[in-house]
């Protein structure tokens, strides 16, 4: 029976996806070589769950009675309730509401291939081996945060890009549905580019009038009270402190949560070593375990760390042309710096990276208007 299912998702999403990759005008080669290893991902993904490495997606599905219906279906509670819906009523097994979500997870690659398609053979090159690494396709399958958050960002940065207000706004609802602080992140970004675009509007370029001023003051009030209700409602303790001012208190918790943990990192490690293991944990100087797994990630890694050197090399702050373009990158980095900052495990970075680097890749890439 999940073979049938397999099969007929395969070849339903195939026939679903091949009329978008033609609006995206993405190549046929490109197309039908992700498609393939994206599923291949999502089976290898599935079958992990059963020999003892895997996600938090198969105990999420055990326990979607953990659900509570009297709180907003935010974070593991979306997860829960989803889990429960379809595990109760329609009886779906784990294998196959994960099979399912393939139609996400290739949403957001589709979204991102779009966006790559005019640049140069080198950087076009090098973001789709970075979007076909192993671990970054591991940890954005099945049905977990991080596929959902994956698939939000991708939205975010084509919808910035391609300057789409309306998918604009569903992507940042989306993101504060999976994960709050990232959505607590875009919305501060947002706020200190527009006020200062909007500084430059008016002193610059003059553009002073009555509905420009309004427009600009409502939306800057509603993401304040956004981000308000963010802190003081979903981020426990740490918002609490935020409010407060209290932020040091934040970053001190956060630091030495898990640092005495294995791949702990240490409270006392500075903030460029933060910066770089973040992104770039396990080298070949980081002889943690000889295991296939570490290996794969170094490898990995590896690559990651010359395609990153050889991208802001080349980057010049020129390219940065329109304030859509100059949010996605204040987003971006502002949320690297911050998930660096408090991140106190490697193991925890080695899952969460893949919701900055393959965004950073393509902003520094040179032509996109």
């Amino acid at each position: 029976m999940f073979v049938l299912y397999i099969l007929s998702t395969a070849t339903l999403s195939y026939l679903f996806f091949s009329f978008l990759f033609r609006k995206f005008k993405i190549d046929n080669f490109t197309f039908n070589i992700f498609f393939l290893l994206k599923f291949v991902y999502l089976l290898l993904y599935i079958y992990s769950h059963y020999n003892n490495f895997g996600t938090d997606a198969l105990a999420y599905y055990n326990k979607a009675e953990n659900y509570n219906i009297g709180s907003l279906p935010i974070s593991e509670n979306l997860i829960y309730g989803i889990n429960l819906f379809f595990r109760n009523f329609y009886n779906i097994k784990f294998e196959s509401l994960n099979i399912a979500t393939f139609f996400i997870s290739f949403s957001s690659c589709l979204l991102l291939l779009s966006l790559i398609k005019d640049l140069d053979k080198f950087q076009k090159i090098a973001i789709c081996i970075t979007l076909l690494i192993p671990s970054l396709n591991f940890f954005t399958s099945g049905l977990n945060k991080d596929m959902l958050i994956f698939f939000s960002l991708s939205l975010f940065l084509y919808s910035l890009l391609n300057k789409k207000n309306n998918l604009l706004v569903l992507s940042i609802i989306l993101a504060f549905l999976i994960r709050p602080y990232v959505c607590f992140v875009i919305l501060a970004s947002y706020i200190i580019c527009k006020v200062l675009f909007s500084i430059k509007e008016i002193i610059i370029d003059h553009k002073i009038s009555l509905k420009f001023i309004l427009i600009r003051i409502f939306f800057l009030i509603l993401s304040i009270l956004i981000i308000y209700f963010i802190l003081d409602n979903l981020l426990g303790s740490f918002g609490k402190y935020f409010l407060k001012g209290n932020i040091l208190a934040i970053v001190d918790n956060l630091q030495s949560h898990y640092s005495n943990t294995t791949l702990g990192i240490p409270v006392d490690t500075n903030i460029l070593t933060r910066l770089i293991k973040y992104a770039f944990f396990p080298t070949i100087f980081d002889l943690v375990d000889f295991n296939i797994f570490f290996i794969i990630l170094i490898i990995e890694n590896t690559f990651l760390i010359f395609v990153f050197i050889y991208f802001i090399l080349r980057f010049r702050f020129s390219y940065i042309n329109n304030q859509y373009k100059f949010i996605a990158i204040v987003s971006f980095i502002m949320l690297y710096f911050v998930l660096a900052l408090v991140t106190s495990n490697s193991g925890i970075a080695i899952r969460q990276k893949w919701m900055v680097l393959p965004f950073l890749l393509i902003l520094f890439s040179k032509k996109l208007s």
